[in-house]
């Protein structure tokens, strides 16, 4: 039965790090802004499968069609990557349930780490994730990445990818996981894949805000 656990959750982690399929929720056109940056980092890594930019004000972003909502899209979706303001994150998550999608990274800040109705929020996060099955990174994180040539994966809102290598980062602090990429890249250190887990023990001004408006 531990054994089986064990499969179990390893394979509920095959859609962070290989999915067929990304959708980012709150993509923008706005060279600044997160969901620009994220749409950019996807590309520029040459990602081997589907990116799926979400924004209701758009048809169209970095070349890439574009959809109102994750519930219009007509394809499955493995992995959502969210970057909008905190007051529209439960329902991006039910959308993400109605989808089906079973994987989802939380880019944005403004809960637990900004205490009062943050804290609040950030449990009804927690609540309704459990409830609909889905597996979430974040929030407050800077993303993640799977250097393996066969997905080649920057879900992350750096464009500085190191060489592929051995080597799995996971950390807490979006701002030392940025270090350390960059460091990695400087000196040549390979890389097989790097996490971002988020938290809500930092200042929520560690990390760069998410887009306010998308356009």
């Amino acid at each position: 039965m531990a054994v089986r656990s064990e499969e179990d959750n390893v394979e509920s982690l095959k859609p962070f790090f290989y999915p067929g399929s990304v959708a980012v929720i709150g993509a923008s056109r706005e060279e600044a802004s997160i969901g620009h940056r994220l749409l950019e980092s996807l590309q520029g890594s040459r990602f081997t499968g589907a990116i799926i930019p979400v924004n209701p004000h758009a048809t169209e972003i970095a070349g890439l069609r574009t959809f109102p909502s994750l519930r219009d899209i007509p394809s499955q979706v493995d992995l959502a990557v969210i970057a909008v303001p905190a007051g529209l994150v439960l329902s991006i998550i039910e959308d993400c349930a109605a989808k089906q999608i079973p994987a989802a990274i939380l880019i944005t800040a403004g809960f637990a780490e900004t205490g009062g109705f943050g804290t609040s929020l950030e449990q009804q996060l927690r609540e309704k994730v459990r409830r609909c099955g889905i597996r979430l990174i974040g929030p407050n994180c800077f993303g993640l990445m799977n250097l393996d040539p066969a997905i080649s994966l920057n879900a992350t809102y750096t464009p500085i990818v190191p060489p592929t290598g051995r080597v799995a980062l996971a950390s807490e602090s979006g701002g030392l996981g940025l270090a350390v990429i960059m460091a990695a890249r400087r000196v040549n250190l390979g890389l097989s894949s790097f996490v971002s887990v988020g938290g809500s023990d930092r200042s929520p001004n560690e990390l760069p805000e998410t887009n306010r408006s998308s356009s």
